[in-house]
Order: C-alpha cells, then sequence, then structure tokens
C-alpha cells in the first residue's frame, strides 16, 4: 500500500516518458484494430497515464491506494475513480479495454494472486475486450542492486529509498521524513516486486479466458529477448 509514499512519489520518480509510454500503447491498440470507447487504468498511481489517456478516451481509474488516487484527481477531469484492490476488481462499468502498467502486476506474490486479477479483468471487460498490462524481467530486477541506496529531498522533505534482490524479487524500503510544523514525522514503507515467469504468466493468463495477441518488449516495442527488460502482454477476453 502506498501511503506516504505517495506524497513524494512523483517528485522521486522524476521526469518520467509517460507520454511516450502512452502514445505507444495506444499505437498498439490500433495495431490489434482496437480503439477504446472507454479505458481502465488498473492500478492508477498518481494518475500519470490517465494524463494523456483522457486525450484520447473516455476514463476510469482505480487504486489500492487513497492517497495515491487524491493525487490523481487533482491532474485529470471526469474522470471516476474507485479505491479497489486489482484481486478484487468490481465496478458497474463494463469498459473495452484495460490497462495495467509501469510494472503494477509485480506487485502481486502468488499464482493466486495472479489468477484473481486475470479474472476479475476479464469479468469487468465487455465482449471481445482488451487488457495490456506489463511486468519487469529478472534482468531489470537483478540491475536494480546497482544503486543499492539513494537519497534526496523534495522541498523541505528528505527520503532514503534502499534496494535490495532477493530470491529474485525486489525488495524496497522508502523512509521519509515529512515536515509538520517545525518538527519532522518519519514514515517508513516496505515493498516487494515479485518476478514472474514468463510461461507462467502465459498459462495463467489463457487459463484465465484471455486469448495472447502478442508480446513485446516495452521499449524497443520489438519482440522480447535477452536484453529485455519489460515486457508488454497483449491479451484479448475470450
Amino acid at each position: 500500500m502506498y501511503k506516504e509514499v505517495a506524497l513524494l512519489y512523483d517528485a522521486v520518480i522524476g521526469e518520467m516518458p509517460y507520454a511516450k509510454w502512452t502514445k505507444d500503447i495506444i499505437t498498439l491498440l490500433k495495431k490489434h484494430n482496437h480503439t477504446p470507447k472507454l479505458l481502465l487504468d488498473l492500478a492508477c498511481g498518481t494518475g500519470n497515464h490517465l494524463e494523456h489517456f483522457t486525450k484520447k478516451f473516455s476514463c476510469i481509474g482505480v487504486d489500492k491506494s487513497k492517497t495515491m488516487l487524491q493525487i490523481a484527481k487533482t491532474k485529470v477531469d471526469n474522470v471516476k475513480f474507485y479505491e479497489q484492490d486489482m484481486r478484487k476488481l468490481n465496478i458497474t462499468e463494463k469498459p473495452d479495454t484495460i490497462v495495467c502498467l509501469y510494472d503494477s502486476i509485480n506487485n502481486l506474490k502468488t499464482e493466486n494472486d495472479l489468477l484473481k486479477t486475470f479474472k476479475a479483468v476479464r469479468k469487468t471487460l465487455s465482449e471481445n475486450g482488451i487488457f495490456i498490462f506489463d511486468v519487469i524481467t529478472l534482468k531489470a530486477i537483478n540491475e536494480i542492486i546497482e544503486t543499492p541506496v539513494q537519497a534526496g529531498s523534495v522541498g523541505p522533505d528528505h527520503y532514503i529509498w534502499h534496494n535490495t534482490v532477493k530470491n529474485n524479487n525486489w525488495h524496497w524500503t522508502f523512509t521519509s521524513f515529512i515536515k509538520t510544523g517545525k518538527n519532522y514525522s518519519m514514515f517508513e514503507e516496505d515493498h516487494i516486486e515479485y518476478y514472474h515467469n514468463v510461461k507462467k504468466l502465459i498459462s495463467l493468463v489463457k487459463q484465465s479466458g484471455f486469448n495472447i495477441l502478442q508480446t513485446q518488449d516495452s521499449y524497443t516495442l520489438k519482440n522480447v529477448n535477452k536484453e529485455t527488460e519489460r515486457i508488454n502482454f497483449i491479451c484479448k477476453k475470450k
């Protein structure tokens, strides 16, 4: 759960190419002859992708973190938000497109968690709906240990970010020092992003009632290879 991390998230993550990533997803949808009428951004965070998707489509945002959603609401208009766990996704609308980006799926620990999420997505999608998600690869996770600690300041607030890799999973601890009046309050959050084998993911996606239209390197938009650090999965509801 992102709580205090959410307050510093955008500043700490820095200038990420959300506009390009969103454009790449739209291009991918066009490639498969799909134009969203209603797009749901699952695990939308602070709304960085929604800022760009809403320029093209009607959108819905879902995230488990209330703080993240509060920030997202300041960035976009005319978007309905739901505070929900992706494993228990349950909304009244029937979007024809659901995206789950920026390795949000890696926050799911077990095969059962993955199955619950994929089945909830399928149930939510309209007929022949499209589901696009990405995951980081083991190569990307192992490169994280090259930066075991980073620290910085955001205005009057400060943070320390510790990274470790255990059993192929990325463990990170975010310690923030938030100024409150004349004093500082310290908060610490522990997070884990789990490595998921591609073959197993494909099996679980199919088991959940999807056909996989394509997998691709998220950055090069070419075929997945040993240098790939993030993979897009493009799936269609059976």
